[in-house]
């Protein structure tokens, strides 16, 4: 049983890496290896735009949805081409050329998939709350930004997310109005997750300082005090 686990613990591994690396090839995509525009690439404007209809409202739609196949292929097939939904999001939403940069395509695409947060629509997260919080970024320069009890769903803190401009992140909900997480961290940052629940959030810095990785463990307590050693376990 316990070769297994760790056989079944280095295959996650394994897959975290993979995923970690793409993302950063997501990430540096803008800026470094991205040689030509979404006009240069060779696809149909009106498979663009079918494309683009589709996204919005996808998330709710079943896996077999034929129309949620196609989609997927067609993905699949402009990203091969070198399509770059950032460009496209930034050409649509007038999004600027700085924080295009600081975005990955995977953000991109959630954010053409649900343009009510793009937009901030159907968003109720206090302004001068983003505010403050975007004043003390300015003031202490963050890399890595820790957020408790923040109380709403995971869109809404997907919105603050762009707000701030921080590429990384993992966001445990808030359930009803009670708890919620968020981990953020910049471009930049090498942070892998272990592990996260509504109390605890595990995980690993690399090369940061050069050559030194570190753990950390963020930590919102259980309210039943009882209740709060199974947090001091997990630990």
């Amino acid at each position: 049983m316990a070769s297994r686990r760790r056989g079944e613990k280095k295959e996650g591994g394994e897959e975290r890496k993979k995923l970690k690396a793409k993302h950063v090839v997501d990430c540096h995509a803008w800026e470094e290896e991205r040689k030509i525009t979404n006009d240069e690439v060779d696809c149909d404007p009106e498979d663009v735009q079918k494309m683009l209809n589709l996204m919005v409202g996808s998330m709710k739609r079943k896996s077999d949805d034929p129309k949620q196949e196609w989609l997927g292929k067609k993905i699949s097939e402009l990203e091969s081409k070198g399509f770059s939904f950032v460009e496209e999001l930034r050409k649509r939403h007038n999004v600027p050329n700085e924080e295009g940069k600081l975005m990955d395509e995977s953000f991109a695409k959630y954010l053409l998939a649900n343009p009510h947060v793009l937009t901030g629509e159907m968003e109720k997260c206090s302004s001068s709350a983003i505010r403050i919080l975007k004043d003390l970024i300015r003031q202490y320069q963050p890399d890595v930004i820790f957020l408790s009890e923040t109380k709403v769903a995971n869109k809404r803190m997907v919105f603050v997310q762009r707000q701030i401009k921080y590429v990384g992140g993992i966001i445990e909900p808030a359930i009803g109005k009670s708890g919620g997480l968020a981990l953020f961290w910049k471009e930049g940052i090498d942070v892998e997750i272990i592990s996260s629940s509504r109390h605890l959030i595990n995980g690993k810095v690399n090369n940061y300082p050069a050559d030194s990785s570190w753990f950390f463990s963020f930590v919102y307590g259980h309210h039943v005090a009882h209740k709060r050693k199974i947090i001091w376990d997990e630990l």
